[in-house]
């Protein structure tokens, strides 16, 4: 970015700030901060990124018409946002993933690690029209984390969130890197509960929906 501003200041033949005052201007008088989404791994890069020589160029046409595939997915979900946000009152656009598991108890102790731990789902439904985020939370006593339970919540999302409609969905992976928003909802959740556990533990399943509610800290909180 300070390259960028030397530039800019040469086409307007401004002399430029050295970087030391540059940095503390943009720390200390701009609200703006950098943030890299969190998304899960794409199994076809990795197997790429951790290949040999020559299994990489075996495996370079299919990556390239992954690459395709990825540039294709992300347009006509920015496409299907874009039609969400313009009319909430008719097109329904949402993507779903599943969180990696809440166990309990959960604590900073070491002895926990060993304990025999209780599973907890929660399958994240997010409106990219409305930008709010439903989480579906069930324990492994009510069910299992298979198809009945996912279809299960779509369906109760549908039935709250969708009736007439057009709706669009996009799961997790769904043909390439789009880059889940369900991913960031997870992100911040699991941010929440490590803030938490500084302070004490995690004791019982029922806390969990709480530490959802809890955690998004600006705009709307997650339901």
């Amino acid at each position: 970015m300070h390259n960028l501003y030397i530039k800019e200041c040469e086409e307007k033949n401004i002399s430029p700030v050295k970087l030391s005052t540059y940095s503390h201007v943009f720390n200390t008088k701009f609200n703006i901060g950098f943030y890299v989404p969190k998304k899960d791994q794409c199994g076809l890069c990795e197997k790429y990124n951790n290949s040999s020589d020559i299994e990489k160029q075996n495996l370079q046409d299919e990556l390239e018409a992954h690459k395709n595939e990825t540039k294709l997915s992300r347009f006509e979900k920015e496409k299907d946002k874009k039609l969400a946000k313009e009319n909430t009152e008719k097109y329904m656009v949402s993507c779903y993933d599943l969180q990696s598991v809440l166990t309990t108890p959960a604590a900073k102790i070491s002895n926990f690690y060993y304990a025999r731990k209780f599973a907890t789902y929660n399958l994240t439904v997010y409106s990219l029209g409305e930008n709010e985020a439903n989480c579906f939370v069930w324990n492994e006593d009510q069910g299992k984390r298979g198809a009945n339970e996912i279809s299960t919540c779509i369906y109760k999302y549908l039935i709250q969130n969708c009736l007439q409609k057009d709706t669009i969905f996009y799961s997790d992976n769904c043909s390439g890197h789009t880059q889940n928003e369900g991913d960031s909802v997870h992100s911040t959740i699991e941010k929440q509960k490590n803030r938490l556990l500084r302070g004490g533990s995690i004791f019982s399943p029922l806390q969990w929906p709480t530490v959802i509610r809890t955690a998004k800290k600006t705009g709307k909180p997650f339901k």
